[in-house]
């Protein structure tokens, strides 16, 4: 038993038997009482007081789910069934049913369900969980109706119900076109004549080269190349024609990034180091250098090194390769200099020196005279 909130009465609580099919010689059947008694579309008018619709766009099939589909983007709330529901009323729902399909056996099309579910062994995962909610108490009281065994479907295999999650440009039935205008058209057949390497392509091609036909087709004077199924027009070597097609891919579409702007690129124009000269476009583009914030945090400012108070209290030392060699071996020049006076010793040194040699060094010509520094400045290599 159920209490409804805001009624005084208890309503009983009981499975929705799942309606018998439309045969041909039950035409004449009320639409309306197939439609109320369908467990997708499971409303309590009488004895709730918050009425919902629960509606499974997904679980519909064909041409019903490509109807439900635009239905609810056309009444503004795109892919959003959930908040299209709670505004909508059984009555219009039915109304609307009624003027797509006028007989009977359109109108169980349009409400059968599909009993393949999505998710892998539901049963046995929804009789492990200590709680439940409100949907998922819904969906297995008309589960529970039928006798299957549900098993998980992938959605790239699942063509009706995975139709409507897909992005459209991954459809391969969608064929995309664009077209060029004259003048565009005639700049392209000419500078295929100036361009050394698409000209030869155009010569094997007209003297009927199996291995060339294989990979490159010449339309209308235009030049085209196969890639990955899609066929690429070819752009000549003209800065004005690639940049045309370069400011469509980017400029265009929004100033994406170098990415999304190459893959643009390459789902309708080709031509030798495409990538790079995207990428050199997309780094020189004024509006993205203007106009696009940056993602790491800003650089800080250089902090020069402090200025000693006193002399030999810090050092800096280098070495310096002279690039000559002496008559006894030594090439290379050990610098060190006293960041305070700059004033400096240096020490001759061969190539080949091990650090135990420099440390000697070091002794020898300062630590002697002026004793050990504070600090010591140096590179890396040091």
């Amino acid at each position: 038993m159920v209490q409804v909130p805001g009624q005084s009465q208890w309503v009983p609580k009981t499975a929705i038997a799942a309606p018998k099919p439309f045969i041909r010689d039950k035409r004449g059947e009320d639409l309306d009482t197939r439609l109320r008694s369908e467990p997708i579309y499971v409303k309590c008018k009488l004895t709730l007081s918050h009425e919902e619709v629960l509606v499974a766009a997904s679980y519909l099939e064909g041409s019903a789910a490509r109807w439900l589909s635009g239905l609810v983007q056309l009444q503004g709330y795109g892919h959003d069934f959930r908040d299209w529901a709670v505004n909508q009323k059984l009555d219009d729902f039915l109304k609307m049913v009624e003027d797509r399909w006028h007989d009977p056996q359109g109108a169980q099309k349009a409400t059968d369900a599909i009993l393949t579910l999505h998710n892998r062994q539901f049963k046995s995962w929804v009789r492990t969980q200590p709680v439940l909610s409100d949907a998922l108490k819904r969906w297995i009281e008309v589960i529970e109706q039928y006798d299957f065994e549900p098993q998980y479907l992938k959605g790239e295999y699942n063509k009706v119900a995975d139709a409507m999650s897909r992005r459209p440009d991954f459809s391969g039935a969608l064929i995309t076109e664009f077209g060029l205008v004259d003048d565009v058209t005639r700049a392209l057949v000419e500078a295929y004549r100036e361009d050394q390497f698409m000209s030869e392509i155009i010569r094997r091609l007209e003297a009927k080269d199996k291995v060339t036909s294989a990979e490159f087709e010449l339309v209308n004077g235009l030049l085209f190349i196969e890639k990955a199924g899609n066929k690429c027009l070819c752009v000549p070597n003209r800065e004005s024609l690639r940049s045309l097609f370069l400011g469509e891919s980017q400029d265009a579409t929004g100033h994406f990034g170098f990415k999304k702007t190459a893959a643009n690129l390459l789902q309708r124009f080709w031509w030798p180091m495409i990538m790079r000269d995207a990428k050199l476009y997309v780094e020189t583009c004024q509006v993205c250098q203007h106009d696009k914030p940056r993602t790491q945090a800003p650089i800080g400012l250089l902090k020069p090194l402090p200025i000693p108070k006193r002399p030999v209290e810090s050092l800096s030392m280098d070495f310096m390769d002279t690039l000559v060699t002496s008559k006894s071996g030594m090439s290379y020049i050990y610098v060190i200099v006293d960041r305070f006076s700059k004033y400096a010793r240096l020490v001759a040194m061969s190539e080949t020196a091990k650090t135990e040699y420099d440390i000697k060094l070091f002794k020898e010509n300062w630590v002697r005279d002026f004793g050990l520094p504070k600090s010591i400045i140096r590179d890396r290599d040091v």
